[in-house]
């Protein structure tokens, strides 16, 4: 806080005036995207939400590689052209601090082509051994194609049912046709763990997934070894 008054030549003394100012240098947290379209699209309009750790700071967007510019929360873009389109966002602070912008956010607009979205799920970590999915495509009167963990594509119908599944993580991909044009692939990852089959000696697992540049990871604690194990598949 720094304090003022004046003082004539009679030496006559003005009022104290304050002024009072805070030093930020520190950044704000990296934010997060916790919400965005859905990968592969097939709409040309997107709509992002983040948040942040530090309460009252504003984010400034990146859209295939432009500039940051300042955007709202949540962000709209309309009228994308097909193909690839990548966000990152940054959250700048009232002193101007700016954060790491998040990981890229990668998506796919196909408006053309019939594109598959997915209605019904397991859960992203399951005991279950068998998975059901239910999905629908945007263009009326498509056909189906379903793989499991890298199998051959064959054709399917929503829902479809896949049973005896192993421990471990899986990948389930569905794409649609319609009037002889195929559509990218819609996939959905998840992790089965049952504890009463897990591998001998080790002590449990925990999984994270995410959408994007993410991948899925499996941690397994070994009992005897003392060491973690970390298993990626893209």
């Amino acid at each position: 806080m720094l304090h003022a008054r004046a003082v004539d030549a009679a030496g006559n003394e003005s009022t104290v005036s304050s002024y009072t100012w805070a030093i930020d240098t520190q950044a704000p947290p990296q934010p997060t995207i916790v919400s965005g379209p859905a990968q592969p699209s097939g709409v040309s309009d997107a709509q992002f939400a983040f948040s942040d750790p530090e309460a009252g700071v504003g984010y400034r967007c990146q859209l295939d590689g432009g500039g940051f510019l300042t955007c709202s929360n949540p962000q709209t873009y309309l009228g994308l052209a097909d193909g690839t389109h990548t966000v990152l966002v940054e959250a700048v602070d009232a002193a101007g601090n700016v954060s790491n912008p998040t990981p890229p956010y990668s998506w796919l607009i196909d408006t053309v082509r019939p594109v598959v979205a997915l209605t019904d799920t397991p859960s992203r970590v399951t005991n279950r051994t068998s998975a059901t999915f239910s999905f629908l495509s945007n263009k009326a009167g498509s056909t189906f194609a379903c793989a499991l963990d890298g199998s051959g594509y064959s054709a399917c119908t929503s829902p479809v049912l896949f049973t005896d599944l192993a421990n471990g993580p899986h990948t389930f991909a569905v794409r649609a046709s319609q009037l002889g044009s195929t559509g990218p692939a819609t996939t959905y990852d998840y992790l089965r763990l049952d504890d009463r089959h897990r591998s001998p000696g080790y002590d449990r697992g925990f999984w994270a997934a995410g959408r994007g540049q993410h991948r899925i990871g499996v941690i397994y604690v070994h009992q005897q070894r003392s060491r973690l194990d970390l298993r990626l598949q893209p």
